[in-house]
């Protein structure tokens, strides 16, 4: 079953969960912020950070904050499993790859929170800049404050820092 298929909505919100829960368990397993955040550390390229940073913040959402209907989720892993879907996430399972995946992250908090207030500083130059040469102001830097809030759920900034 596809999100398209789901006519009803707690059972789309659940797949979305679902999809978001393999992406974590991926990223988790693979370890992959132990080499994506020291590369965007070093490179610095803090206009790859806005993007960066909303994937982490959507896959350390918790399906458990966000109220998921059990009973949705339990008849939608029943489905995929008669469909025979690979590796179909119990509710638990999502849980656990957002905390693994926290817990990985969190290793890199002080760098990490250190390159998100850079490029917080950089969004409000080009903002500043744009509103100067009378264009268009978009919204990347308000969606990028927005994930910042959402990633200090799960990486607390230092207060010393």
């Amino acid at each position: 079953h596809t999100v398209a298929d789901c006519p009803d909505m707690a059972e789309r919100m659940v797949r979305l969960w679902m999809h978001r829960a393999r992406l974590a368990v991926a990223a988790s397993d693979c370890r992959l912020l132990d080499t994506f955040l020291p590369e965007m550390m070093q490179i610095g390229a803090l206009t790859l950070i806005p993007a960066s940073a909303s994937l982490l913040a959507s896959l350390l959402r918790s399906p458990q904050n966000a109220r998921v209907d059990v009973e949705v989720w339990r008849r939608c892993a029943d489905d995929d499993d008669q469909d025979g879907v690979l590796d179909v996430p119990s509710l638990a399972d999502a849980q656990e790859a957002v905390e693994s995946l926290a817990n990985q992250a969190s290793m890199y908090s002080s760098n990490l929170w250190d390159l998100l207030s850079r490029t917080a500083s950089y969004l409000s130059e080009l903002e500043v800049s744009a509103v100067q040469a009378g264009c268009l102001v978009s919204n990347d830097r308000n969606r990028f404050l927005s994930d910042c809030a959402d990633l200090s759920y799960h990486l607390p900034m230092d207060p010393a820092s």
